[in-house]
């Protein structure tokens, strides 16, 4: 399996949700994806596109709302959570 990279999950978080959120800024990466302004279509489109990608099973939308981007690239590479 390959490894995500942190531009490659910024890019597919930038089309899901639009261009208000950059991930340019460090604190973007530590706010969980509710307070950047995802909604549960965003979080299943960006879910179902890393799943075919990569090859991995994510958590249910659910699950995935209070998780950082930095927490969700963690998780896509099978790393624990700091």
């Amino acid at each position: 399996m390959a490894s995500m990279t942190k531009d490659a999950l910024a890019d597919q978080l930038r089309r899901a949700v639009g261009d208000e959120v950059t991930f340019e800024r460090d604190a973007e990466w530590l706010m969980p994806l509710r307070e950047l302004g995802f909604d549960s279509l965003a979080i299943i489109d960006v879910t179902n596109k890393i799943e075919q990608t990569y090859g991995v099973e994510l958590p249910s939308v659910d699950d995935l709302f209070d998780i950082t981007p930095d927490e969700f690239l963690r998780f896509v590479n099978g790393q624990p959570p700091h």
